[in-house]
């Protein structure tokens, strides 16, 4: 992807961006291998959503960085893997470690488990200092060493985070076929029950986090009804006021629109 795009971050449209690799991949495929066929449209169409993925990513980093440049507190947006390798909870250390370990222990017992996906970003807050240096070196060049680096900074905060320390979660599609809108309200729901149950462990009234969509194509009117779902755990207990799991769901078409939206999320961190 990034060498398709000359290593510089792109501007403008997404679909003009995603469609100018697509051409460049197949056009690279005759030169460099003439006497195999190219890869097919609807092959390069499948990796579309890791195109704009990675392209929000890096955003997302810069965006981080240069808000650490101006704030005391520092706040890293990191990429996570997908949950297999691990599932996001693993970031949290100490005590709060301990009480999601309980937690699983007790699923477990009774032959259950949480395998739900990633959100694909996480902001957390109040870095270490001595970790925050890892997170304020933007990116200038989306080169496959920067790509290696940023998708491999979640394991800088492995154990090290507070029970507080997540403050938002971003999902990123390039497309909301049913199946992929609907996991959004899922990720965000499953977030906010497991930062519920740290908050109830810890006796912290206020403790919260949101739950975002970041979505490279036209939001519909059945999509917007798909993301008014309730946040779980706040159905389930009567002292709680009734929340989405999607906090909001944004439409970038174009790379300035995700800048001005992750910008504004970021802006509101406390």
């Amino acid at each position: 992807m990034c060498c398709f795009l000359k290593s510089r971050l792109p501007s403008g449209t997404v679909n003009n961006i995603l469609n100018g690799a697509h051409d460049r991949i197949k056009h690279a495929s005759k030169l460099l291998y003439p006497k195999i066929p190219p890869p097919s449209d609807q092959a390069l169409k499948n990796l579309r959503g890791g195109w704009f993925e990675i392209l929000i990513v890096a955003i997302a980093w810069n965006l981080a960085a240069e808000y650490n440049k101006t704030h005391e507190k520092k706040v890293a947006l990191i990429h996570l893997p997908d949950a297999r390798t691990m599932q996001f909870w693993a970031l949290y250390g100490g005590k709060a470690e301990t009480a999601l370990n309980e937690l699983f222990s007790s699923l477990k017992n009774s032959g259950m488990s949480l395998t739900l996906s990633n959100p694909d970003l996480l902001c957390i807050r109040s870095i270490d200092s001595e970790l925050a240096t890892n997170f304020e070196q933007s990116i200038r060049n989306l080169t496959p060493s920067e790509i290696i680096r940023i998708n491999g900074a979640y394991k800088l905060l492995e154990k090290k985070c507070n029970f507080d320390s997540i403050v938002f979660g971003i999902a990123v599609k390039s497309v909301l076929a049913p199946d992929r809108r609907y996991q959004i309200v899922y990720e965000g729901s499953l977030l906010k029950a497991i930062v519920a149950h740290l908050r109830t462990r810890f006796w912290k009234h206020d403790l919260e986090a949101l739950y975002y969509g970041l979505i490279s194509e036209p939001i519909s009117d059945q999509d917007k009804i798909v993301f008014t779902n309730p946040s779980i755990d706040t159905i389930v207990d009567v002292r709680s006021k009734p929340r989405k799991a999607v906090d909001e769901a944004v439409a970038c078409e174009t790379i300035s629109k995700a800048e001005k939206t992750i910008k504004r999320w970021l802006n509101a961190v406390a």
